[in-house]
C-alpha cells in the first residue's frame, strides 16, 4: 500500500503501546497521520517537528511494520549496487 504522509512512517515507529494508548493500533490505515501524530508530539508541526521525530526513527521497526518503507529501503539498495539486509520481522 503506498503511503501519502510521511508521518505515516514517524507513527510506525511508535511502539504498540504507545498507538494504542492513544488509540491509534494500524497508523497505516489512519487519514490524517500529521492530526495522528499530534497525539504523540502535543502542537506536532512538519517545521518544527519533522527532523528531530525522523531522527528518531527505528528503520528496523518502520521496516518490518510497512511494505512501502520495505520498497523505499530496496529502491535506495539497489540505487546504491547493494543488496540491503534481510526485513526484519514484526516485533
Amino acid at each position: 500500500m503506498a503511503l501519502r504522509e510521511y508521518e505515516t512512517w514517524l507513527l510506525l515507529s511508535y511502539s504498540d503501546e504507545e498507538l494504542k494508548r492513544v488509540k491509534l493500533p494500524m497508523p497505516e490505515r489512519v487519514r490524517g497521520a500529521k492530526e495522528a501524530l499530534r497525539r504523540l508530539v502535543p502542537d506536532y508541526s512538519p517545521s518544527e517537528h519533522q527532523l528531530s521525530e525522523t531522527i528518531g526513527l527505528d528503520i528496523e521497526r518502520v521496516r518490518a511494520r510497512s511494505d512501502s518503507f520495505d520498497k523505499l529501503v530496496r529502491a535506495l539498495g539497489a540505487l546504491c549496487g547493494r543488496s540491503p539486509p534481510a526485513r526484519p520481522q514484526v516485533p
